[in-house]
């Protein structure tokens, strides 16, 4: 019998040893942190860079996870490295996450004055923004998850960018220049 209650408080050691891993403080009494540096990280919390992934707290602060950054963790930051685009167009990136896929058929003519879109015969609505420039033409920004097109003509006085969080695949001629008495997004005045 003694035996019996010796195997049940190794039982109970080894059962008690299991669980979640808890993450690391992240913070001490001397960043701000809790008052003994031992306060649990807030809800995905960034810790650190392991490699090229970033490891943070999960949603209730229980565990680590791993998040894999594709363009590379900033270890000074507690960060994925994210692109950051010229011409003002970041803030825009960064909503094109939400946005839908957008497939301009086979055949589309986009017009960067008013924003319109025809796809196929038919009007389609691309979510757009007008990005004004000091020394530069004004740019038509279309905001999108990802864009599948096949033949394109860009017409209209503004310039002309897309930003998007997935692919861009362009299967025929994507065309911004200036045709006759029609003015091409690309074009210089």
């Amino acid at each position: 019998m003694k035996w019996l209650g010796y195997l049940f408080r190794w039982w109970l050691v080894v059962a008690t040893g299991c669980g979640f891993p808890r993450p690391s403080p992240v913070s001490s009494a001397d960043d701000g942190g809790g008052v003994d540096g031992t306060s649990a990280c807030p809800a995905n919390q960034p810790l650190r860079c392991d490699g090229d992934n970033l490891v943070r707290c999960n949603s209730d602060g229980t565990a680590e996870v791993m998040e894999a950054c594709p363009l590379g963790c900033s270890s000074t930051a507690r960060r994925c490295n994210d692109v950051a685009p010229s011409n003002g167009l970041a803030s825009y990136l960064d909503m094109s996450n939400s946005e839908p896929d957008v497939d301009l058929g086979l055949m589309a003519t986009i017009n960067t004055d008013n924003g319109t879109v025809v796809v196929d015969g038919k009007s389609v609505t691309v979510r757009s923004a007008l990005v004004a420039q000091a020394s530069a033409p004004t740019i038509l920004v279309f905001i999108l998850h990802s864009l599948t097109s096949e033949n394109v003509t860009i017409t209209g006085n503004n310039a002309f960018a897309v930003v998007s969080n997935g692919d861009i695949a362009i299967g025929g001629v994507f065309a911004a220049s200036a045709n006759l008495n029609t003015p091409g997004a690309w074009q210089i005045q």
